[in-house]
């Protein structure tokens, strides 16, 4: 199994996919600090996932399930940037509420596919993807409204911050 230091450097590294798409699409600038800090998320990202050993890489990438880590960066990097275009169309609250329903829907019949009935009967466990699915919707509903206001690449940079985080811990320990 992947590390939580790993997966966390490289999933919520998503802001530096945002920002991208966000520039190039969008027609956004950045300055040459958010520039740097993109750049320097980008290089601690590869070093962390290496694993010390940059031949070693590749086939990190598939046996310690890195690559579905890999996965997340791009697809919230994705997602993150393009919401916009809902939120300035709709307003801030209706793009998170459809994905909300819709990732509910996701989870449930994921659980029923996978024969996993365990997920769906245990009260406890219920409760906490509960917790979790309201935690993650009132992050996005901060987000969704940050960017009505603001600029993308701003916002997700600032959102996206923990990266740093992971990169500073991940070199130290």
């Amino acid at each position: 199994k992947t590390g939580v230091a790993i997966t966390g450097v490289i999933g919520t590294s998503y802001p530096v996919i945002t920002t991208i798409v966000s520039v190039l699409f969008f027609n956004e600038t950045i300055n040459i600090y958010q520039a740097g800090a993109i750049i320097a998320v980008l290089i601690g990202v590869v070093f962390s996932s290496m694993h010390n050993k940059a031949k070693l890489l590749l086939r990190d990438l598939h046996k310690h399930g890195t690559i579905y880590a890999f996965g997340a960066f791009f697809f919230w990097g994705i997602y993150f940037a393009l919401v916009r275009i809902p939120i300035n169309e709709i307003g801030w609250f209706l793009p998170q509420y459809t994905s909300g329903i819709v990732g509910v829907i996701m989870f449930y019949v994921i659980a029923v596919l996978t024969n996993n009935k365990d997920v769906i009967k245990k009260p406890k466990l219920a409760w906490l993807v509960v917790v979790t699915a309201c935690l993650q919707v009132m992050g996005a509903l901060f987000f969704n409204y940050a960017i009505s206001k603001g600029q993308t690449a701003i916002v997700a940079s600032i959102a996206g911050s923990s990266p740093a985080v992971f990169v500073v811990l991940a070199f130290l320990i």
